[in-house]
């Protein structure tokens, strides 16, 4: 500081400005300037700091600025004057249009309602006095003019930033920094950061003028209608009474609670206009609350201000007053109660009708707080007027609801607006114009500190056409905030008002944003907690670059580079891309198209991605999470997730999931894993997908756990060459061949002279009848006109068929560029009385010919057509018997022009041929999806569009279905494929309410595997939301499959029940009953089973109870220590191995929750009094569940069902299409499972001899497991639990013990042999010790496994406890017979193979040994042979060590440790052995 004074008392010169005194304040690099001493002492409170203390309290250092400003006092004007070095880049100045950089521009920070505001305009609906630079060397310095005042931003000199304004206020410079995002960050200390969104809030808006209550249930019903994502819909003043605030039109919103019901339950947020103008009107409760409170803004009489806005006459709150904003507070707290989820801040500039400044007067008085500034004239407070009343308005919502993260829009702000509410850039128009600008004002705005900010889409006011709005949605999607909204007397802006082309375009892009939705929340995560930018200019990848620092048609999502094309003749196709130094890799959702954004990540980086779901709570935690991958020149990627519950404030409290992912590559494999984790939140227990994006779109995925580790193993450099190849040819060949919105323009004006496109067409369709009616038919040798086709098709050929005529009058029409259509047909049959003169013949014609008629009770929307009443016609008729035919030429002239060659995209240049057709049906039939049909059709036929591949699939399964309806084509599958199906009917109609089937060979499984069954339902299948009852068994290698399937008409114990026992009539003997019944909580589901299967025992799914216990928990119980202690205290009582210990448990339980009684009682009361007996492992493991206790299996089986389907909207038939896929690739995984079973090399030792073969490997892999306890539990079941054998009927670790010949046991306890006893024998009478006695080794025999396990195969058997009713007799006949017509050598042969399989401890029949490594051993040089002509061993060449040399030790192939006695010490003679 004293420096600066030396410097400003060396000043000579008035021509010479006077530098500013500064101290440094906040930070490291920040300082704070005025005019002298004086006049910081005096200077009035920082509304734009969160706390004023910081700007006013110094900091400790010895640092000083690098860059000084100046000033000069003029008129009561003080100018700052800041020079900074040549090449130094501008931008900033908050809400402003025209271009990004802004060198050049002037602006005055005064906000004002600027409908329709043009490039020029320099006063917009916020003030943000606040200007960054990029120096040269990519530096960034900031630099804040402190006033509220109106003030002007001049900068039209280069490198220089003068600010002009009401003196005096302090100036405060945030740098040099290293970058700009650190100068962002810096500021975000002193203004504050953004408001923690709701999750909810990131989706996507829809707004309009003129929503009325069923207008608004209709746009909701036709976004899920046409899987549009959308979250939330805006309420205009339409809903008001007269445009009074607080209150509802009672005609136009007769119920405003059911309607705001009616849309949360279908997942739409509802927000709501409020406007600061109050209408003077007595008797209106708020002008009477207000005026009693004296809330209002005065005049200088000290009378209340009057201006006139929507409602007429109104007054407006004084908002710099603690007591207004309290006021507005408790409004705001009670208008929530209707269901409120968001607010709209409107007219808060604030606007005045009918007055030239478009505001109130200066003089006017604001009788603001001390803290504030005081009581001050209007001019002091205009600018802060918006963000007092965001403010007021956040406060109220927090307190109506603490437990939800308040949602404002704002129209006016001010720099720190951010901390109360989100933005958009106005009332912008519907031009491309305004498209471009759109782009660097909400870059703008992020770089002046309000990062969650967006524009109206399409445009509010004017026509959007239909390519402009279909871009601006593309690009829109992808900024911080999302919204369509535009004025009443427009073309609805949605997204089908606009024809198939542009709605499809909308859906691709809306369903990008939905995946990005984790990168975006994440994004928001850090803007809230450490001020870092959402959305930036490109030139933020490079600071450094030059050449990146005007470009406006991209910027930057976190490490994603956005690419739009603003132009209207320029599609993504043509637009040139330039790309910041460094990787930058480009990717896609497999929804490229000319009309949408190009996406590219920047090499080193992961971003998470999401799935793609209607609206965001629909999205699960435990949904997939696919991470994009791109890695640096270094081989190294990371990236960030955060994640909580998407609303409320425990994120602050710790309960939240930070996941740092890296990815790392070596030697050819990439390895991706989690570096650290910051909260509490655990993870979700989640599958997670990688893709690692090679260049081009290409990329390499796997599939794992997430938290796992996961690896990739990068192919040959040549490889991936290939791979990046055929990427972008896909990718050319996707642009080429998607379908671009029609190239239509509309003009747009001011209010009142837009001419929409109907209107325009409309005189076309005039101009063409004219011009229609003045063509004549020339005579031979006249001057042909253009469009005369008639020399093409005069011919005097005769065609030998009807076909033939066609197909050569279609491909010369298709060569002069038209398509030639059927007007109209006649065949000559006795039947036909209508024809009358007994002739057979086609009229053809022009596909323009005829005039389109439009529907009568056809809604009124932008329409075209392609009619225009061409004269072109062609008669050809039948000569004898109908088998030669003729053309000849009616009118050969169009009243149109004709195209060179037939374009791509017309629904005839890409037709199909049957050839073509054939592979479609082909490809459907596979559930391949109709992109991946239309790729491999690209080698048939370059101009079929997706278009044509979904009409011919529809066509196929039309031609499928016939006349039938979809109940009945659906039994008509059934019974094609076989199944086996019941229906019933609604009372005596013909209608169906229930249909259950099964494939037979489910049937056949589930007699074999019936222990378990686990029951669940599901909506998301089918269109109609049908219930889908799913019933699902185990197998003995615990793979699941579906065994029936259920269509019901409501989840009612009747529907249940009826259900229920079509299942029970597939069971041939009571003995197949299942004895354990899996299900949710579902008390109709529940009953049902109780009375179809009483003996069963109906055990409830674990995994949801603790879903809901856990989520009960978080409601109730605080703060998160004491969460964790309930938590735990529950997750003891569940798991209570017995009785004894539930009840000590469940006391310790009371205990914990005696703070919390309400949380006791619930869990109490719903869960453990009733239902203990279905969840608690004292009781669960009393029965044979076999380690199912949730429902998780079904719940797999639905994800599959559901990714196998194309959508969730599908028809009955297309969804039972995939459900016959899914269960017959189930089918044959189980019997590929059968077979490893059968023919395992694993666990090749004496103690599973019985076993190998009989029994699944998951059975096996079990008593491995039991084994290994042996050495800790012995013989002693106490400790041993035993636990597996009841639920398992699997032998336990005591079990074990006994056939070990290592461990001893009592003597008393040796088994008989031929005798199976499990019960432990009591010790002697005298209690002394039993002696202890080694017992040979004896192999586990089969008849200790339970027969779930040993069942191997599809075919039913009879089989008791110890398999003594299956029989060999039929097959060992007939193998006699075939040995007794066999010659001696084919006996020999024949006899060996039985040997082995019958004796295979005395054959060669044995597992290959291990090779041993020899990296140190001496090698035998002498023994080497001749590798090229050596075969490696086969199983059965091996000699066993038994039969052979006594020194081979025989070591088990599989990898997996196998238990049982060494062969060399041991030689087993039979179980009466020892």
């Amino acid at each position: 500081m004293a420096r600066s004074k030396r410097r400003r008392s060396g000043i000579s010169g008035s021509n010479v400005r006077p530098r500013m005194i500064f101290q440094p304040i906040i930070e490291d690099g920040v300082f704070r300037f005025d005019c002298s001493v004086k006049v910081r002492e005096t200077a009035s409170p920082s509304i734009s700091f969160v706390n004023s203390k910081d700007r006013d309290t110094p900091l400790s250092t010895e640092k000083v600025p690098l860059y000084n400003p100046t000033f000069e006092i003029r008129l009561e004007q003080q100018i700052v004057k800041l020079e900074l070095p040549v090449g130094s880049s501008l931008y900033g100045t908050g809400e402003v249009s025209g271009q990004l950089e802004r060198t050049g521009q002037r602006v005055y920070t005064w906000n004002t309602d600027a409908w329709g505001y043009g490039p020029e305009t320099t006063s917009l609906y916020q003030s943000h006095p606040w200007v960054l630079a990029v120096l040269p060397n990519g530096e960034g310095l900031g630099i804040l003019a402190d006033t509220t005042r109106r003030c002007e931003i001049d900068l039209r000199k280069e490198s220089t930033i003068q600010f002009v304004a009401p003196s005096s206020y302090p100036v405060i410079t945030f740098g040099p920094f290293a970058s700009p995002t650190e100068v962002l960050i810096s500021l975000s200390k002193a203004i504050g950061t953004v408001f923690m969104p709701p999750k909810w809030s990131l989706g996507y808006h829809q707004c309009r003028s003129s929503y009325l209550s069923d207008k608004v249930l209709e746009v909701a019903k036709t976004f899920q209608k046409k899987s549009i994502p959308c979250d939330v819909i805006w309420m205009e003043t339409d809903y008001m009474d007269g445009f009074r605030c607080f209150t509802f039109d009672k005609d136009r919103f007769q119920d405003p609670g059911s309607l705001v019901k009616d849309l949360q339950c279908s997942g739409f947020k509802v927000i709501w206009m409020l406007d600061p103008g109050i209408k003077q009107e007595e008797g209106y409760f708020v002008y009477d609350s207000g005026s009693k409170n004296d809330v209002w803004i005065q005049n200088a009489d000290e009378t209340p201000f009057v201006g006139e806005v929507w409602a007429g006459p109104c007054v407006f709150p004084d908002y710099t007053q603690s007591k207004v904003r309290a006021w507005w507070a408790s409004l705001v707290k009670d208008f929530i109660s209707s269901g409120v989820d968001g607010i709209w801040n409107d007219m808060n500039e604030p606007t005045i009708f009918k007055v030239e400044t478009k505001t109130m007067p200066d003089s006017n008085v604001h009788r603001g707080d001390s803290e504030l500034g005081g009581c001050q004239n209007h001019s002091f407070y205009h600018n802060v007027y918006g963000l007092l009343m965001a403010r007021s308005t956040y406060e109220g919502m927090k307190q109506a609801n603490e437990e939800k993260r308040p949602f404002i829009l704002t129209r006016a702000g001010f720099i720190g607006s951010q901390r109360y509410a989100a933005t958009w850039t106005g009332d912008n128009l519907s031009t491309w114009e305004h498209l471009r600008m759109s782009i660097s004002m909400v870059l703008q705005l992020g770089l002046s500190g309000q990062p969650l900010s967006g524009a109206d889409i399409g445009g509010f006011a004017g026509n959007a056409t239909p390519r402009l709005f279909g871009r601006w949605m593309g690009v829109g999607s992808l900024f911080p905030f999302c919204r369509g909204h535009s004025e009443a007397c427009t073309t609805d802006h949605v997204p089908w008002s606009f024809g198939e082309e542009c709605e499809e375009v909308c859906r691709l892009a809306l369903k990008r944003r939905y995946r990005l939705i984790p990168l975006i929340y994440t994004l928001f995560y850090f803007a809230h907690t450490r001020g870092t930018p959402v959305a930036t200019p490109t030139f933020f990848a490079d600071p450094k670059d030059p050449s990146l620092r005007k470009l406006e048609n991209s910027f930057l999502l976190g490490p994603v580079l956005v690419y739009a094309s603003t132009i209207h003749a320029q599609g993504l196709d043509k637009l040139e891309i330039t790309l910041p130094k460094g990787i930058w890799l480009r990717f896609d959702f497999s929804d490229a198209h000319p009309d949408l954004p190009a996406l590219y990540l920047k090499g080193g980086s992961i971003i998470p991605v999401g799935l793609s779901v209607q609206h965001v709570e629909e999205a699960n935690p435990s949904d997939d999470l696919t991470l994009f991958v791109a890695l640096d020149e270094h081989g190294k990627a990371e990236g960030v997730l955060f994640e909580d519950d998407g609303d409320g404030y425990e994120f602050t409290k710790g309960n939240y999931l930070l996941t740092h992912y890296v990815a790392d590559l070596k030697s050819s494999v990439v390895t991706v894993s989690v570096h650290k984790t910051e909260g509490s939140r655990e993870r979700p227990k989640r599958r997670l997908h990688i893709q690692l994006l090679l260049g081009g779109g290409a990329m390499l995925d796997t599939w794992g756990t997430d938290g796992e580790v996961l690896q990739l193993i990068l192919p040959s450099e040549d490889e991936v060459l290939k791979l990046v190849s055929t990427s972008e040819t896909q990718y050319k060949d996707c642009l080429e061949n998607a379908i671009p919105i029609p190239d239509v323009e509309v003009v747009s004006g001011p209010k009142g002279t837009e001419m929409t496109l109907f209107e325009r067409k409309s005189d076309i369709e005039d101009h063409v009848s004219k011009m229609s009616k003045e063509v004549l038919i020339p005579t031979d040798g006249a001057v042909r006109k253009p469009g005369d086709c008639s020399d093409a098709f005069n011919t005097t050929e005769v065609f030998p068929s009807r076909d033939a005529m066609l197909n050569w009058a279609r491909e010369v029409a298709r060569v002069n560029g038209f398509v030639l259509t059927i007007l109209r047909s006649e065949t000559c049959t006795r039947s036909n009385k209508k024809n009358n003169k007994g002739k057979t013949y086609v009229i053809m014609g022009c596909e323009r010919s005829g005039k389109y008629r439009p529907y009568k009770n056809t809604l009124s929307k932008v329409t075209s057509t392609k009619k225009c009443e061409c004269p072109f016609k062609l008669r050809a008729k039948a000569l004898k018997k109908n088998e030669r035919w003729v053309v000849k030429v009616m009118c050969g002239c169009h009243n149109h022009d004709l195209g060179e060659t037939l374009v791509v995209g017309h629904s005839y240049a890409g037709r199909l041929s049957a050839e073509e057709k054939s592979i479609v049906i082909d490809m459907t039939k596979n559930m391949v999806e109709p992109r991946n049909i239309l790729l491999t059709l690209k080698d048939h036929n370059n101009e079929t569009t997706i278009r044509h591949i979904y009409n011919a699939r529809q066509a196929y399964r039309s031609s499928q279905k016939g006349p039938r309806t979809e109940m009945q084509h659906l039994q008509k599958l059934l019974e094609y494929d076989q199944y086996v199906y019941w229906n019933r009917k609604v009372d005596d109609s013909d209608a169906i309410s229930d249909m259950f089937w099964t494939h037979p060979d489910a049937i056949k499984l589930l007699s074999a595997f019936h222990i378990v069954l686990l029951l669940d339902n599901t909506y998301k299948v089918n269109r109609y939301r049908l219930p889908l009852l799913e019933i699902v068994g185990v197998t003995s290698t615990e793979l699941t499959f579906s065994v029936a399937f259920a269509y019901l008409e409501s989840e009612q114990v009747d529907n249940f029940t009826w259900a229920l026992q079509k299942l029970r009539g597939l069971f041939v003997k009571d003995s197949e009953i299942p004895p354990v019944i899996v299900s949710v909580r579902d008390i109709a589901l529940m009953n049902a089973v109780q009375a179809v299967f009483p003996n069963s025992s109906n055990l409830l799914c674990r995994f949801h109870i603790g879903k809901n216990v856990k989520a009960k928990c978080k409601m109730i119980v605080h703060p998160k220590e004491q969460y964790d202690l309930v938590m735990d205290a529950w997750h003891n009582v569940m798991n209570s191995p017995n009785e004894g210990e539930y009840m000590q448990r469940l006391a310790l339980f009371d205990k914990v929750c005696s703070d919390f009684p309400n949380f006791g009682d619930y869990v109490k009361d719903t869960w453990l009094t009733p239902h203990k007996e279905k969840f608690v492992t004292a009781w669960i493991d009393k029965v044979m569940h076999l380690g199912n206790t949730t429902l998780n299996r079904v719940e797999t089986a639905h994800w599959r069902l559901e990714n196998m389907l194309e959508d969730s909207k599908g028809d009955i038939c297309s969804c039972w299409d995939a459900m016959n896929n899914m269960i017959k690739l189930q089918h044959k995984e189980i019997k590929v499972s059968f077979e490893k079973s059968i023919n395992t090399v694993e666990y090749n030792t004496l103690f599973y001899k019985k076993l190998v073969g009989f029994v699944s490997r998951s059975a096996l892999s079990y008593i491995s497991d039991q084994y290994d306890r042996i050495m800790t539990v012995g013989i002693d079941s106490s400790i041993c639990g035993c636990t597996i054998r009841t639920t398992h009927g699997l032998p336990c670790a005591c079990e074990l013990a006994r056939y070990n010949m290592h461990h001893p046991v009592p003597l008393q306890e040796v088994q008989v042999p031929g005798r199976l006893d499990f019960r432990f024998q009591e010790m002697n009478e005298e209690g002394s010790e039993v002696s202890l006695q080694p017992v040979p080794l004896q192999p586990v025999p089969l008849q200790a496994i339970h027969i779930h396990w040993r069942r191997l195969s599809f075919i039913v058997q009879e089989m008791n406890g110890d398999g003594s009713e299956v029989s060999l007799q039929r097959e060992i006949d007939a193998l006699h017979k075939q040995f007794q017509d066999l010659d001696y050598a084919g006996k020999v042969t024949l006899k060996a193979k039985l040997r082995e399989l019958a004796l295979p401890d005395i054959t060669l029949m044995c597992s290959a040994p291990e090779k041993v490594r020899t990296n140190d051993a001496p090698q035998d040089l002498g023994s080497k042979r001749d590798k090229s002509v050596e075969s490696d061993p086969l199983y059965w060449e091996h000699i066993d060590p038994h039969s052979a040399n006594d020194d081979i030790t025989d070591r088990p192939s599989s990898e997996k440790p196998v238990h049982g006695l060494n062969h060399e010490s041991f030689t087993y003679d039979g179980p009466n052995s020892g």
